[in-house]
C-alpha cells in the first residue's frame, strides 16, 4: 500500500499546484482576454495531463481478490479537438499498472495448501491508449469543461506481466519476483464511460480480455474496474 499512498500525495501536490494558477472566464466576462488563441479547455485544440486510479468489481466473477489491495492505475496526457459547442473528440495515450492481490482461497488454489506464501498477487505493466468523445451538459459554458459524459474505448499493451509472492512471519521475510509470464494476455481493451465535472471524473472500464489468458490454472479476474480520474489543468 505504500505505493498507493505515494501516488496520492503526488496527486494532491499537482492538483494544489494547478488549483493555485485557475482563473476561470466566465461567458459573461467583458474582458475575453483568451479570444487570441484557440487553445484551451473550451476552445478548437487543447492538450492536458491526467492521472486515474481504480478498484476492480467482481460483478461477473467469483471474487478471488483482496480489493482494496488490488488496483489499477495510469497517467499520461490527453488531447482533444472540438467538433461542436457540445462534442469533441480526445485521444489519450499513458502509463498503465495493473494488480491484483489474491485472497487465500485463491492462493491455495494456485500453489496448493502446503505451500507457505501469505501475499501472492500479479503485475502488470505497459502502455494505454483510449479514445472518446466527449458530450458536454452545458455547452455554454465560458473556458473550462463543465459537466460532461465521455464515451469511447481503450487498449491496453502490457510490456511485462507476472508475479509478486511474499511471506514474512517474526523470524524473516522473503519475496520472489516472476517478472514474465506467457500465460498472460499481452493486449487488454474494452469500452469505457466517464461522467465528469471540470478536472475530476468518476470512470467505469470493461475488460473484454482476462487479465490472465483463458486457463484452469488460474483465477478469472474481476473485468470491471471503477475510479476516479484527475484531469490536471487550469483554465484562464
Amino acid at each position: 500500500m505504500k505505493h498507493i499512498a505515494f501516488l496520492f500525495v503526488c496527486i494532491l501536490i499537482l492538483i494544489s499546484a494547478a488549483s493555485s494558477q485557475t482563473v476561470v472566464i466566465f461567458e459573461d466576462n467583458p474582458d475575453r482576454v483568451y479570444e487570441e488563441t484557440d487553445w484551451g479547455p473550451n476552445k478548437q485544440h487543447f492538450g492536458y495531463w491526467f492521472v486515474n486510479y481504480g478498484l476492480p468489481v467482481p460483478i461477473t466473477t467469483d471474487n478471488h481478490l483482496k480489493t482494496l489491495s488490488s488496483g489499477h492505475w495510469n497517467a499520461g496526457y490527453a488531447y482533444k479537438i472540438k467538433l461542436f459547442s457540445f462534442m469533441d473528440i480526445a485521444a489519450e495515450l499513458s502509463y498503465s499498472n495493473y494488480f491484483y492481490a489474491l485472497n487465500k482461497d485463491a492462493r491455495e488454489d494456485l500453489i496448493g495448501s502446503g505451500q507457505s506464501w501469505d501475499k501472492i498477487r500479479t503485475k502488470q505493466n505497459g502502455l494505454k491508449a483510449s479514445m472518446f468523445f466527449r458530450l458536454y451538459m452545458n455547452p455554454k459554458r465560458g473556458n473550462y469543461f463543465g459537466t460532461y459524459v465521455d464515451l469511447g474505448g481503450f487498449i491496453d499493451y502490457h510490456l511485462s506481466s507476472g508475479w509478486v509472492y511474499k511471506y514474512k512471519d517474526d523470524d524473516y521475510k522473503r519475496m520472489l519476483r516472476v517478472r514474465h509470464d506467457d500465460d498472460f494476455e499481452t493486449f487488454n481493451y474494452g469500452p469505457a464511460v466517464a461522467f465528469g465535472r471540470d478536472q475530476f471524473s468518476l470512470f467505469v472500464q470493461y475488460n473484454l480480455k482476462d487479465v490472465i489468458a483463458g486457463t484452469t490454472l488460474y483465477p478469472d479476474m474481476p473485468h470491471f474496474i471503477v475510479g476516479l480520474k484527475i484531469n490536471m489543468y487550469s483554465a484562464f
